[in-house]
């Protein structure tokens, strides 16, 4: 799992990131009810403050 974010986490959120992965039945929901900065999830990257995926330069395999 990767996490974009242009301000950073604190280990509490890192930790209700983990719950809800572990736990929710709907990640998506759950991130977004928990976390107002909440931007998105795509595969495994869960993005912060804006970032989309578009943002990030993926490398080929």
């Amino acid at each position: 799992m990767y996490i974009f974010s242009r301000e950073p986490l604190t280990k509490e959120d890192l930790q209700k990131i983990e719950d809800i992965l572990r736990e929710s039945n709907c990640p998506h929901e759950s991130l977004t009810n928990t976390f107002p900065n909440y931007s998105g999830i795509s595969g495994d990257e869960i993005f912060f403050d804006g970032i989309t995926p578009q943002d990030i330069e993926h490398t080929p395999d």
